[in-house]
Protein backbone atom coordinates (compact mmCIF):
# COMPACT_ATOMS: atom_id res chain seq x y z
CA UNK A 1 0.00 0.00 0.00
CA UNK A 2 1.35 3.56 -0.91
CA UNK A 3 1.72 5.51 2.61
CA UNK A 4 0.47 9.27 1.82
CA UNK A 5 3.53 11.78 1.53
CA UNK A 6 1.97 14.17 3.82
CA UNK A 7 3.07 13.66 7.33
CA UNK A 8 0.29 14.70 10.32
CA UNK A 9 2.26 15.39 13.67
CA UNK A 10 -0.23 16.07 16.86
CA UNK A 11 1.92 17.30 19.53
CA UNK A 12 0.34 16.92 23.05
CA UNK A 13 1.89 18.90 25.62
CA UNK A 14 0.84 18.57 29.66
CA UNK A 15 2.98 20.32 32.22
CA UNK A 16 2.88 19.54 35.78
CA UNK A 17 6.18 22.48 35.68
CA UNK A 18 8.39 21.93 39.30
CA UNK A 19 11.44 23.15 39.31
CA UNK A 20 13.89 20.55 38.74
CA UNK A 21 12.97 18.13 35.19
CA UNK A 22 14.79 14.88 37.01
CA UNK A 23 15.60 12.40 34.71
CA UNK A 24 14.67 11.42 30.89
CA UNK A 25 12.77 8.84 29.67
CA UNK A 26 12.05 8.00 25.55
CA UNK A 27 10.45 5.62 24.20
CA UNK A 28 9.25 5.12 20.27
CA UNK A 29 5.81 3.10 19.39
CA UNK A 30 4.41 2.05 16.51
CA UNK A 31 0.32 1.70 16.85
CA UNK A 32 -2.09 2.19 14.37
CA UNK A 33 0.37 2.28 11.98
CA UNK A 34 1.59 5.56 13.29
CA UNK A 35 4.80 6.47 14.82
CA UNK A 36 4.45 7.53 18.46
CA UNK A 37 7.15 9.11 20.12
CA UNK A 38 6.88 9.61 23.95
CA UNK A 39 9.39 11.50 25.71
CA UNK A 40 9.03 11.87 30.30
CA UNK A 41 11.04 13.69 32.37
CA UNK A 42 10.51 13.11 36.46
CA UNK A 43 11.95 11.14 39.40
CA UNK A 44 9.32 8.64 37.71
CA UNK A 45 9.83 9.04 34.17
CA UNK A 46 10.17 5.26 33.41
CA UNK A 47 7.35 4.21 35.44
CA UNK A 48 5.43 7.09 33.42
CA UNK A 49 6.41 6.10 30.23
CA UNK A 50 5.58 2.34 31.28
CA UNK A 51 1.93 3.44 32.04
CA UNK A 52 1.78 5.36 28.97
CA UNK A 53 2.60 2.56 26.86
CA UNK A 54 0.21 0.46 28.49
CA UNK A 55 -2.26 2.89 27.55
CA UNK A 56 -1.70 3.48 24.16
CA UNK A 57 -1.92 -0.24 23.24
CA UNK A 58 -4.96 -0.54 25.25
CA UNK A 59 -6.35 2.00 22.78
CA UNK A 60 -4.42 0.31 19.47
CA UNK A 61 -5.75 -3.21 20.49
CA UNK A 62 -9.69 -1.90 21.66
CA UNK A 63 -10.53 0.84 18.68
CA UNK A 64 -8.98 -1.27 16.22
CA UNK A 65 -11.72 -2.70 13.66
CA UNK A 66 -8.81 -5.58 12.40
CA UNK A 67 -7.29 -6.38 15.99
CA UNK A 68 -9.19 -9.94 16.76
CA UNK A 69 -8.03 -9.33 20.65
CA UNK A 70 -9.76 -6.56 20.49
CA UNK A 71 -13.47 -5.58 21.77
CA UNK A 72 -14.22 -3.09 18.34
CA UNK A 73 -13.22 -6.80 16.56
CA UNK A 74 -15.56 -8.49 18.54
CA UNK A 75 -18.56 -5.99 18.52
CA UNK A 76 -17.67 -6.14 14.27
CA UNK A 77 -18.69 -10.14 14.76
CA UNK A 78 -21.85 -8.95 16.23
CA UNK A 79 -21.19 -10.00 20.05
CA UNK A 80 -22.74 -7.95 22.79
CA UNK A 81 -19.87 -7.24 25.17
CA UNK A 82 -19.24 -5.00 27.79
CA UNK A 83 -16.57 -2.24 26.38
CA UNK A 84 -13.73 -0.41 28.24
CA UNK A 85 -13.59 3.20 28.81
CA UNK A 86 -11.90 3.64 26.27
CA UNK A 87 -14.18 2.35 23.10
CA UNK A 88 -17.49 3.36 24.92
CA UNK A 89 -15.58 6.91 24.81
CA UNK A 90 -14.06 6.76 21.27
CA UNK A 91 -17.75 5.30 20.41
CA UNK A 92 -19.59 8.06 22.34
CA UNK A 93 -17.32 10.69 20.60
CA UNK A 94 -18.06 9.15 16.70
CA UNK A 95 -21.06 8.99 17.12
CA UNK A 96 -21.10 13.14 18.50
CA UNK A 97 -19.69 13.52 15.25
CA UNK A 98 -21.96 11.59 13.41
CA UNK A 99 -25.04 14.01 14.96
CA UNK A 100 -23.11 17.31 14.40
CA UNK A 101 -22.36 16.73 10.85
CA UNK A 102 -25.76 15.73 9.92
CA UNK A 103 -24.40 12.33 9.24
CA UNK A 104 -21.48 13.43 6.86
CA UNK A 105 -19.30 11.80 9.37
CA UNK A 106 -20.00 8.15 9.98
CA UNK A 107 -18.32 5.38 12.08
CA UNK A 108 -20.52 3.17 11.16
CA UNK A 109 -18.95 2.78 7.09
CA UNK A 110 -16.62 -0.04 7.94
CA UNK A 111 -17.91 -2.10 5.44
CA UNK A 112 -17.57 0.00 2.83
CA UNK A 113 -13.50 1.36 4.24
CA UNK A 114 -12.95 -2.53 3.96
CA UNK A 115 -13.53 -2.47 0.22
CA UNK A 116 -10.13 -0.98 -0.17
CA UNK A 117 -8.42 -3.84 1.70
CA UNK A 118 -6.41 -0.83 3.56
CA UNK A 119 -3.08 -2.68 4.98
CA UNK A 120 -3.46 -5.92 2.90
CA UNK A 121 -4.14 -5.20 -1.16
CA UNK A 122 -3.95 -2.32 -3.28
CA UNK A 123 -7.53 -2.39 -4.55
CA UNK A 124 -9.85 0.31 -5.98
CA UNK A 125 -13.69 -1.39 -5.38
CA UNK A 126 -16.78 -0.59 -8.37
CA UNK A 127 -19.29 2.36 -7.92
CA UNK A 128 -21.38 -0.65 -7.50
CA UNK A 129 -19.68 -2.51 -4.80
CA UNK A 130 -19.46 0.65 -2.76
CA UNK A 131 -23.11 1.02 -3.61
CA UNK A 132 -23.79 -2.17 -2.14
CA UNK A 133 -21.95 -1.46 0.59
CA UNK A 134 -22.85 1.74 1.54
CA UNK A 135 -26.76 1.08 1.62
CA UNK A 136 -26.76 -1.29 4.94
CA UNK A 137 -23.86 0.96 6.66
CA UNK A 138 -26.41 4.15 6.19
CA UNK A 139 -29.07 2.37 8.04
CA UNK A 140 -26.69 0.74 10.58
CA UNK A 141 -27.14 1.80 13.76
CA UNK A 142 -24.92 1.33 17.43
CA UNK A 143 -26.25 1.14 20.83
CA UNK A 144 -24.53 1.87 24.17
CA UNK A 145 -26.32 0.80 27.21
CA UNK A 146 -24.21 1.63 30.39
CA UNK A 147 -20.83 -0.38 29.58
CA UNK A 148 -22.34 -2.78 26.58
CA UNK A 149 -22.25 -1.56 22.91
CA UNK A 150 -24.04 -3.54 19.95
CA UNK A 151 -24.67 -2.89 16.65
CA UNK A 152 -27.20 -4.52 14.18
CA UNK A 153 -26.22 -6.91 11.92
CA UNK A 154 -25.77 -5.09 8.60
CA UNK A 155 -23.29 -2.70 10.26
CA UNK A 156 -19.23 -2.86 10.51
CA UNK A 157 -18.09 -0.21 12.99
CA UNK A 158 -14.88 1.57 12.35
CA UNK A 159 -12.91 4.51 14.53
CA UNK A 160 -9.98 4.49 11.84
CA UNK A 161 -10.69 8.50 11.66
CA UNK A 162 -11.30 9.69 15.26
CA UNK A 163 -8.41 6.46 16.67
CA UNK A 164 -5.16 8.64 16.61
CA UNK A 165 -7.00 12.39 17.74
CA UNK A 166 -8.55 9.93 20.69
CA UNK A 167 -4.98 8.63 21.70
CA UNK A 168 -3.35 11.71 21.53
CA UNK A 169 -5.81 13.33 23.35
CA UNK A 170 -5.61 10.56 26.48
CA UNK A 171 -2.77 11.11 28.35
CA UNK A 172 -4.03 8.43 31.01
CA UNK A 173 -5.90 11.25 33.12
CA UNK A 174 -4.15 14.58 33.89
CA UNK A 175 -4.11 13.46 37.89
CA UNK A 176 -2.26 10.03 37.52
CA UNK A 177 0.40 11.76 35.31
CA UNK A 178 0.89 15.07 37.25
CA UNK A 179 1.62 12.06 40.11
CA UNK A 180 3.85 10.13 37.72
CA UNK A 181 6.11 12.71 35.75
CA UNK A 182 7.08 16.28 35.96
CA UNK A 183 6.77 16.73 32.40
CA UNK A 184 5.59 14.87 29.28
CA UNK A 185 5.88 15.12 25.59
CA UNK A 186 3.71 12.95 22.78
CA UNK A 187 4.50 13.12 19.45
CA UNK A 188 2.11 11.37 16.81
CA UNK A 189 3.93 11.17 13.13
CA UNK A 190 1.62 9.37 10.05
CA UNK A 191 4.02 8.07 7.42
Amino acid sequence: MRKKCAVLLISVIVAALLSSCGSMKESRLFMMDTVIDLKVYGEKASECVSEMEDVLSDIDRNLSAYREDGELYQINLGKKIKAGEHLRSAVSMALLYKEKTDGAFSPMLGRVIDLWGIGEKNYIPTEKEIEEALIPSLKADVAISGDEISINPTARLNLGAIAKGYASDTEITAEELKELCDRFKVRVKEV
